[in-house]
C-alpha cells in the first residue's frame, strides 16, 4: 500500500489510493467476483480459526508476501 501512495500523507486514509487497491486485487475477497470494480480473484480457505489466501490450484496456502508476488507478476 505505501509503494501505491508515494507523495500521500497516509496511504490508508486516501480513497484514491484505496480505490487504486481494490480495482488491482491487493484489497480483493472471493465475494466480489463478478464486480465491476475489483477483480474477485483471491481464493481463501479457513485455517486455524482464520482464513488465509490459497493456490487454487494446490489448495496450499499462501503467505501475503506471494499473494501480493502473484498479483504484480513476479
Amino acid at each position: 500500500m505505501e509503494s501505491l501512495g508515494v507523495g500521500t500523507e497516509c496511504p490508508l486514509q486516501d480513497p484514491a489510493i484505496l480505490g487504486r487497491a481494490v480495482r488491482m486485487g491487493i484489497l480483493d475477497a472471493p465475494e466480489l467476483v463478478g464486480s465491476n470494480v475489483a477483480p474477485g480473484i483471491v481464493v481463501t480457505a479457513p485455517v486455524g480459526g482464520g482464513y488465509d489466501a490459497v493456490d487454487s490450484g494446490t489448495g496450499g496456502t499462501m503467505s501475503e508476501e506471494e499473494r501480493l508476488r502473484r498479483i504484480r507478476g513476479s
